[in-house]
């Protein structure tokens, strides 16, 4: 009787799951054209009991692209209400959530996900708030930019507008990273635990100059083993971009307008580079169809 049961529930499910993944499915697209509108009306069509924490997650963020406050407030909290001990601050950062850090809601939201972080007795939760809030500004209106850049070309004023509003942010969380680090040196897990790779995704979107006076810091760090090696190797090579160099590690990709799609930033020396990936750990080697298609923008031939 009991099998019999479980087997009527499957199949009575089973349309259910199906018509849910088919909406979930058509926001996505919608999301990809930019009408953000047409599917927050169509995800009011699932039942709110049976979204995921991801799914909450990625509703709050189109209620956020619009300026919906209360309604992205209300994605969010039902994540906690779903899972209290929630901690995945790099899916909740995603959330386009730039707006909401002055609100009480929002930081509530932060002081609970700090708490479920994995700590120990040295952490710091003010610090690690402070973190966890940056990263939040760090990776909002990127969708905004893609859009414009998309349906109005890189170089019309809004994409240009939204690209100087991204500066000012990273600048302000540089400003606020340096007053820390001031004091406390490159902050490692026994200060901030499982936030500690918040400073380097923070440094990264930073401006060359900074860039560049974090490299020594973060070396040294990892010199003392308090950094990932990864990080080091990412920066030189994103400091060799934007330099016009070669890069060293392979860690950089870019845009080939000549074959429409992203290949392997040129790399100095093709037949030094994956041993040292292998010796610092560094993904997988290099591949000969990856050589192959390396592209070098400031070399005339490639033009």
């Amino acid at each position: 009787m009991k099998c019999l049961i479980t087997f009527f529930l499957v199949v009575i499910a089973q349309p259910i799951f199906s018509q849910k993944k088919m909406i979930l499915d058509s926001i996505s697209v919608l999301k990809e054209k930019g009408e953000i509108k047409h599917a927050i009306t169509i995800s009011e069509r699932i039942p709110k009991d049976s979204l995921t924490n991801y799914e909450c997650l990625n509703i709050a963020e189109l209620h956020n692209i619009l300026g919906n406050k209360n309604e992205a407030l209300y994605y969010l909290e039902l994540v906690f209400q779903k899972d209290s001990l929630f901690k995945d601050i790099w899916n909740f950062s995603k959330t386009n959530s730039y707006e909401l850090l002055k609100e009480e809601r929002f930081q509530r939201l932060c002081d609970v996900i700090v708490s479920n972080s994995k700590k120990n007795k040295t952490c710091d939760k003010k610090i690690m708030h402070q973190l966890l809030e940056m990263l939040c500004r760090d990776r909002s209106y990127y969708y905004q930019v893609y859009m414009s850049e998309n349906k109005l070309g890189k170089f019309h004023p809004i994409s240009l507008a939204l690209w100087e509003f991204k500066e000012r942010i990273n600048l302000e969380n540089i400003e606020l990273l340096d007053s820390i680090t001031s004091k406390l040196g490159w902050l490692t897990d026994t200060l901030v635990c499982d936030y500690s790779g918040i400073p380097f995704f923070i440094v990264q979107h930073a401006d060359l100059v900074t860039q560049k006076r974090y490299l020594p810091i973060i070396t040294r760090a990892t010199e003392l083993g308090t950094a990932n090696f990864n990080w080091v190797a990412m920066l030189t090579d994103r400091i060799c971009l934007r330099e016009g160099k070669p890069q060293i590690y392979g860690s950089q990709g870019i845009w080939n307008p000549n074959i429409n799609r992203n290949v392997l930033y040129i790399i100095e020396n093709k037949e030094e580079v994956n041993r040292l990936r292998a010796k610092h750990k560094i993904g997988d080697p290099i591949s000969d169809e990856s050589f192959k298609n390396m592209y070098d923008p400031n070399n005339p031939l490639n033009k």
